[in-house]
């Protein structure tokens, strides 16, 4: 097995950016799923996924008693006693603050997980004669570790600063919405994403007002909609009827543009 620090560095780059994808956790719990995934992929490079094989009996005693005899002094061991039907024992290998690596022996092969229990997806196997490699590449992580995780506080870092600042944009966007739609003194609601918001405004008690606000030109177009929503109002108070029509193929106003829209193929 080479694990030579130079010729992995292009696969570790690879898998930090595809752990930072696959991570969805609170802020308190980002940098420990982050690193937890990127190992549990870094393992997955070197064993064989989780599958049905012929292979002999391995008894998680024996396994341990390997792994404890090649890690002594660098992990610590603990054993669980998972509380289901079949109480499969469970051998979880701490190799720092932030990973755990989970074996249990069910189904007399050794499942490997990282930082979570009964979690199959993301679960692989290894064997007997692969119980030596385990070892080497354990050594690995905890050897490069740190330089692992100086990375991930940098990533961790520039994605809460980012989401701080968005906090800030969005809780300024809403109170300008406010501040400028309460001017109306009408019942309304908005939703919407980064580049559009949609306004329902309630202009009488039997017609609504939907306006699109694009945010390219946000204090401009917002003041647009209150002047238009204003003046639709005072309109309508006045027992007057407006109905806006969208241009459509089957609109008589366009019924032209409709009968000769395949001109320009003619020759």
């Amino acid at each position: 097995m080479d694990l030579d620090v130079k010729k992995q560095k292009p696969l570790e780059t690879a898998l930090l950016k595809k752990a930072w994808a696959n991570v969805s956790a609170k802020e308190n719990d980002l940098l420990k799923a982050y690193l937890g995934e990127f190992v549990r992929l870094f393992l997955e490079e070197f064993f064989e996924d989780y599958i049905d094989k012929n292979v002999l009996k391995m008894k998680l005693d024996d396994a341990q008693s390997f792994l404890q005899e090649r890690l002594a002094g660098r992990v610590a061991f603990e054993q669980i006693i998972n509380k289901n039907i079949n109480r499969f024992t469970t051998l979880k290998i701490r190799l720092n603050e932030y990973v755990d690596v989970l074996l249990d022996s069910s189904y007399d092969r050794l499942h490997v997980y990282v930082n979570e229990l009964n979690y199959y997806r993301k679960a692989y196997a290894i064997y007997e004669d692969g119980l030596g490699d385990f070892c080497d590449v354990i050594s690995y992580i905890l050897d490069n570790f740190d330089r692992w995780k100086t990375k991930a506080e940098k990533d961790v870092n520039k994605f809460l600063k980012a989401r701080m600042k968005a906090k800030i944009s969005e809780t300024a966007f809403k109170s300008l919405v406010e501040t400028s739609l309460n001017t109306l003194g009408l019942e309304y609601i908005y939703s919407g994403n980064k580049t559009t918001t949609k306004i329902k405004i309630k202009l009488t008690e039997d017609e609504t007002g939907i306006f699109y606000l694009k945010h390219d030109n946000l204090q401009e177009n917002l003041k647009k909609i209150v002047e238009l929503a204003a003046h639709l109002r005072n309109y309508l108070k006045d027992d007057n009827k407006i109905q806006i029509r969208f241009k459509s193929m089957y609109d008589g106003l366009h019924q032209y543009d409709y009968e000769h829209r395949f001109d320009k193929y003619k020759h």
